[in-house]
């Protein structure tokens, strides 16, 4: 994707409240640091209690926001993360994000449709 396209689009769906590193030298939010602070106190116990890794579990994220949690949690080999959130633009953010990180095993949908399924 190219830089100004892809510059264009995250303006659009901005404010970001999680700060996710994408291509190109994107960031979501570069200026917030939550998601970081949030990563850095809760991913290592959250390994230790899994044994180093979450591979071939399945993860549920609610309240998701933009993904923030899913998409660092997808970086440790989970069989698939479904997140939902209430408010349909964190999830068009997230959708967006997924598709700039290109990862497959990160599916974000709005709480209307957890309901039908």
């Amino acid at each position: 994707m190219k830089k100004q396209k892809m510059a264009k689009e995250l303006q659009y769906l901005s404010q970001f409240f999680h700060g996710i590193d994408l291509e190109k030298g994107f960031n979501t939010a570069p200026k917030i640091y939550r998601m970081r602070e949030v990563v850095n106190l809760f991913f290592p116990p959250l390994l230790k209690l899994f044994g180093g890794s979450l591979k071939g579990l399945g993860i549920l994220d609610v309240g998701s926001n933009c993904g923030g949690f899913s998409f660092e949690a997808s970086k440790y080999g989970p069989k698939e993360i479904i997140g939902i959130d209430a408010d349909e633009k964190n999830i068009r953010q997230a959708n967006t994000i997924t598709k700039y990180l290109r990862i497959k095993n990160v599916k974000l949908m709005p709480k209307k449709l957890v309901k039908k399924i």
